[in-house]
Parts: C-alpha cells; structure tokens; sequence
C-alpha cells in the first residue's frame, strides 16, 4: 500500500505531459510486480520499461489526462484494498518460502 500513497501522490502533482522516472530493483517479473499499479486506468500514464539492467529496471511514464478528483478518489480507495490484498497474498508467499528453506 506504501506504493498506492506514492503513486497517488505522482498522480496528484503531475501535470499533463509530464513525466515520471520510476527506478526499481528486486526480485520477480517487474510486469507483474509493478505494471499493475501504473497501468491502473485513473493513473492515465503511456509507461516505456528499459529491459532488465542487472536486476535494475527504469520506467518512464508520461501522464495523458486527468480525471475529475471524485473519480479519483473512488478508485484510489479501490486501488489502496487490491494493493493491501496483494501484499498480504505476498507475505504468505514469502513466509513460506523461508519455512521451506528451513526444512
């Protein structure tokens, strides 16, 4: 949910046609780690992603338009239960994933 505040917070202050430089490392697939929140449909962003750079993957998203703030704060209050959801779904996956290594 840490990664809804911020990019809600990019959301807010971006002006049309602006950009927005996301530096991003770690584990997995970055499509499915972090596409998913900058794709959200009220983000309105054209997203170009660099191949992986030894781990390290840079997305540049430009913001197209804008939605009325009532529209956007319904689906950022959406956005804040999937990405909560996600990250439980997340934390069972590591936690057994360290239980498997230490058997």
């Amino acid at each position: 949910t840490d990664a809804v505040s911020l990019l809600k917070e990019v959301q807010r202050v971006l002006k049309i046609g602006g950009s927005y430089l996301l530096v991003t490392h770690g584990h997995g697939d970055p499509d499915m780690a972090r596409m998913p929140l900058l794709t959200l449909p009220h983000m309105s962003l054209n997203i170009q992603k660099t191949p992986d750079l030894g781990g390290y993957y840079l997305f540049v998203c430009q913001k197209a338009n804008e939605l009325p703030a009532n529209v956007l704060e319904d689906k950022w209050q959406e956005a804040k239960v999937w990405a909560a959801e996600r990250d439980q779904t997340d934390e069972v996956f590591r936690n057994n994933a360290m239980e498997g290594m230490g058997q």
